[in-house]
């Protein structure tokens, strides 16, 4: 096989989509967010972010974050798989899987916070803030 097929094989292969199998990334809904009262300024920040209802054919989330019009847009995604060998899935399943966000450093004010899924919310940042929060790990039973 040559390099650039085996390349292509292997990319097709780690990122869940092997032969006849059928992906597309989509934007996760969330169901809780969670954001401490005050966070630190000028400093990377992680927070917790739980999903909505994500599908069983889905891969783990991801999450970015970015700073625009004073506003912290989350970008909260997913791969979703379908068909092709190895699809184990069960179509209607609902998952709520914990996803870490990494917050760019902010300067000391207040922010609203857009997620998919969740009223925008104001993230307050002034100096003795925390610099991360944690959502419980305890499943929800949908």
């Amino acid at each position: 096989m040559r390099p650039a097929a085996t390349l292509l094989l292997a990319t097709a292969l780690a990122s869940g989509c092997g032969d006849g199998t059928t992906c597309k990334t989509i934007v996760a809904d969330l169901g809780e967010i969670c954001l401490p009262d005050t966070l630190a300024p000028d400093t990377e920040a992680v927070i917790d972010v739980r999903e909505l209802c994500g599908s069983s054919c889905a891969q783990q989330p991801g999450c970015g974050a970015q700073l625009f019009n004073g506003q912290l847009v989350l970008d909260v995604h997913e791969e979703v798989c379908s068909g092709g060998f190895g699809s184990s899935c069960t179509l209607g399943s609902c998952q709520a899987r914990i996803i870490r966000c990494r917050l760019p450093a902010l300067v000391a004010g207040e922010y609203t916070v857009v997620a998919p899924g969740i009223a925008g919310r104001v993230l307050r940042v002034q100096p003795g803030g925390q610099s991360h929060c944690s959502l419980p790990t305890t499943q929800i039973p949908w």
